[in-house]
């Protein structure tokens, strides 16, 4: 009887997850093609701001669309009585958003890596 609970639990962890995974593999891309690709002849600032930008989307996208997507799973999956649920999906739609950011990770790449540049060339700049 207890091996039967644990086998249900852990296939409705596995569903909900496959489900954060599809919504996020289709919303993902669309985040990341609203911000253009890197271009070597763009300044540091341009580079430093879309890369602002595109975390601050990020950001806002994965606030309110896991508080959408909580509520949904919740009613269809009814996770109220999963415990560390919650914990399981925030992992996996920061994971999958963030990483499903191509241009935002080649930008960072370039920043970090490439063309390491200071903050004192920010207020040269401006």
């Amino acid at each position: 009887m207890q091996v039967s609970k644990h086998i249900k639990k852990i296939c409705k962890i596995i569903l909900v997850v496959v489900y954060y995974v599809l919504v996020l593999i289709f919303i993902g891309p669309v985040i990341d093609h609203a911000f253009s690709r890197i271009k070597t002849s763009d300044t540091n600032f341009e580079i430093f701001t879309e890369v602002l930008l595109q975390l601050l989307t990020v950001t806002i996208v994965w606030f309110y669309l896991s508080k959408l997507m909580f509520t949904i799973g919740h009613r269809v999956f009814n996770l109220h009585s999963l415990v560390g649920i919650d914990d399981i999906i925030e992992i996996v739609s920061g994971i999958m958003l963030v990483g499903l950011q191509k241009n935002l990770l080649e930008k960072l790449s370039y920043i970090t890596k490439v063309h390491p540049f200071r903050f004192i060339q920010f207020i040269d700049k401006i």
